[in-house]
């Protein structure tokens, strides 16, 4: 099988939307990332239990393992966003 580099997301610091794209700034289980995503509907894979997958423009992937484990602001960014 294949397998995927996911990070997975511990906080957005920031989501800009500009132009019909979002622009992403999170911190990581390996890092701090920022990408852009297309297509909202498209792109983001709602996996029940508050467990989300976003794919970026270059099909790179990010996970949010449950979404009310992350800090209010996150949340907040998350859900406006989805």
């Amino acid at each position: 099988g294949r397998r995927y580099f996911l990070p997975v997301i511990r906080r957005i610091n920031s989501v800009v939307e500009r132009f019909g794209t979002v622009e992403w700034q999170v911190e990581t289980d390996r890092g701090a990332y920022r990408f852009t995503t297309r297509d909202l509907r498209d792109n983001v894979l709602r996996m029940g239990g508050g467990r989300y997958i976003l794919q970026d423009v270059d099909e790179n992937r990010y996970e949010v393992a449950d979404a009310a484990g992350l800090d209010r602001a996150s949340v907040v960014r998350l859900l406006r966003h989805l």
